[in-house]
């Protein structure tokens, strides 16, 4: 599924697709060819969104209005510019499932409205040129981060409960002087059983750990390490690999910190 291949970049197609309560299912790569990356890409409503395991999405911008089940990446997924509202991916669904590394450019910001689970597969590492966004409108969702997110001196937020599934590196940040604002509205676990780290760098921008962000509640990290310019922090506890904050301007502490075997 490609556009024309000219090598023209006038001729990227947009494809607007409306599955109802159906599904979509791409079993080759999208716009993959040399010349043949897709435009504007837009899922109206589907149930099912899936582009197969290992197979590349390849596009100007990915615009899911509607997604009743699971939006799944099986490979890789790139786009170069921004949709109406300035994002490269702009997804509203039920769960979302990323197994491939996840690259924008063109100043294409990532919104991701997840009432179901947002996964980050082991292989699938976030490089954003512009936010990144996770929250749920409609209802509660939840996270599972098993690769790293890198934003382009952009914001870094999520609104829901995350749980490791890897050690971690979030970073707002390409130098200490710039920066963004990287928070959580929710709690931070390890997986059941195994202890993974947290590493929050944010340059001149602030760290933000909302009142239920607790980290490490329910399952210890092994290290947790902060940086930026305030810090605004609530329960930690880690394994004894222990903790690190650094801050340029303030920390807030507001809580309690435990670092212990177990």
């Amino acid at each position: 599924l490609n556009s024309a291949d000219d090598g023209s970049a006038s001729l990227l197609r947009d494809l607007t697709l409306n599955a109802g309560d159906g599904d979509f299912a791409v079993n080759n790569a999208v716009g993959n060819t040399q010349h043949g990356r897709l435009g504007d890409v837009t899922v109206v409503s589907a149930a099912d969104v899936t582009v197969n395991p290992g197979q590349a999405f390849k596009a100007t911008t990915f615009t899911q209005q509607a997604g009743f089940n699971a939006t799944t990446f099986g490979g890789v997924v790139s786009t170069t510019g921004q949709n109406a509202d300035g994002y490269g991916i702009d997804i509203t669904g039920t769960h979302a499932t990323f197994n491939g590394a996840v690259t924008t450019t063109g100043s294409g910001a990532v919104r991701i409205d997840n009432v179901g689970v947002l996964t980050v597969g082991p292989s699938a590492a976030f490089d954003v040129d512009g936010a990144f966004t996770q929250l749920s409108t409609n209802g509660t969702g939840g996270v599972r981060l098993a690769s790293n997110i890198t934003t382009a001196d952009a914001p870094l937020s999520f609104a829901d409960a995350i749980t490791l599934d890897g050690n971690i590196a979030l970073d707002s940040s390409s130098s200490a002087s710039t920066g963004g604002l990287v928070s959580f509205g929710d709690r931070v676990d390890s997986a059941t059983g195994t202890a993974y780290s947290l590493a929050v760098t944010a340059g001149a921008g602030n760290v933000e750990f909302a009142p239920a962000a607790r980290v490490g509640s329910q399952t210890r990290l092994s290290k947790v390490s902060i940086s930026g310019a305030d810090l605004t922090l609530r329960d930690v506890s880690t394994t004894s690999q222990g903790q690190t904050y650094t801050a340029s301007g303030t920390i807030y502490t507001n809580s309690t910190y435990s670092s212990e075997a177990g």
